[in-house]
């Protein structure tokens, strides 16, 4: 099994936040990475109840919407009539 700890990052942490540019001028949005287990994950800190990419150890790669967001979209067509 691979290791998928990041170097120079305590094991009890699992997750890191990322953005382009400088403490003064960001140049992006804030992105999130975070493992469990074998798996790991990524998302704009702004969306990630909504959207996320997720790398499976099995070699599956997706980037889909969260289940939260597929209820919110649900509720919303229901609605919509």
């Amino acid at each position: 099994m691979t290791d998928t700890r990041v170097p120079n990052v305590p094991q009890e942490v699992n997750a890191v936040r990322v953005v382009a540019g400088t403490d003064f001028e960001p140049r992006s949005a804030v992105w999130r990475i975070w493992s469990q287990q074998n798996e790991i994950y990524l998302a704009r800190r702004d969306i990630a109840s909504e959207l996320k990419t997720s790398l499976h150890s099995s070699g599956i790669y997706r980037h889909a919407f969260t289940k939260q967001a597929q209820t919110k979209a649900a509720s919303i067509n229901e609605l919509m009539g």
